[in-house]
């Protein structure tokens, strides 16, 4: 946010400009400074590995790699036809009141935005190799969260110990899906459709197939 260099900003206003320039600009400095936070942030405690998650890291991975060369990376991968029209959905919440665009043109804006960061994504992907990258379906999070956390550990070589997996069950117990209600929403309400979404991901779903078999609920 302090470099003024944030998808969250293309969230919260629809300004074509800044979109086009946040996509192709050069974010190098912006994670130089993030990691210089983290740093300031982590002082005391040297040895603690971080953790960190945003979608917006899709679209710049190399100027990530350029402050973090070596970062592991965690995957998650949805149906686009349930992912575009969830995000669709969250953005148009968060639209300032006097830039609350079209619906139909906001899911075509949308579709385009997360297409690219998938194909800049993807590409990083086959050069990383399966051994910076774990891919993980978002619904063998839903469905046993904490093999998933034990998979992630593995993959990078660091323990999960007892203490920590005994605290995510306890959270998971007292934190049910659906505990806080369902978000709702389809790509109708959008303007959009499953099989353009489909087609703007074909790529993506060539690579990973099993993501067609997601259930929709």
């Amino acid at each position: 946010h302090q470099s003024f260099a944030r998808v969250t900003f293309e969230c919260i206003a629809a300004v074509g400009s800044y979109t086009r320039w946040w996509l192709d600009c050069d974010m190098r400095s912006a994670y130089a400074r993030h990691r210089d936070q983290l740093k300031l942030i982590g002082a005391h405690e040297p040895e603690r590995r971080w953790v960190l998650k945003h979608p917006s890291h899709l679209f710049h991975i190399e100027a990530r790699l350029a402050a973090f060369p070596d970062a592991g990376f965690v995957w998650t991968h949805r149906d686009p036809v349930r992912a575009i029209p969830s995000v669709c959905s969250l953005n148009f919440a968060f639209r300032l009141p006097d830039r609350a665009p079209d619906p139909k043109r906001h899911g075509e804006a949308q579709l385009e935005l997360w297409g690219r960061g998938i194909d800049r994504t993807l590409a990083m992907r086959r050069r990383l190799g399966s051994r910076r990258v774990l891919d993980v379906l978002q619904r063998e999070i839903a469905e046993d969260p904490l093999g998933v956390v034990r998979r992630i550990g593995a993959h990078f070589g660091f323990e999960v110990s007892d203490a920590a997996l005994a605290s995510m069950r306890r959270f998971r117990e007292a934190n049910p899906r659906g505990r806080h209600g369902e978000h709702a929403y389809r790509p109708e309400d959008y303007g959009l459709s499953a099989g353009q979404i489909r087609d703007r991901f074909a790529e993506y779903l060539e690579a990973y197939p099993e993501l067609r078999a997601e259930p929709l609920r």
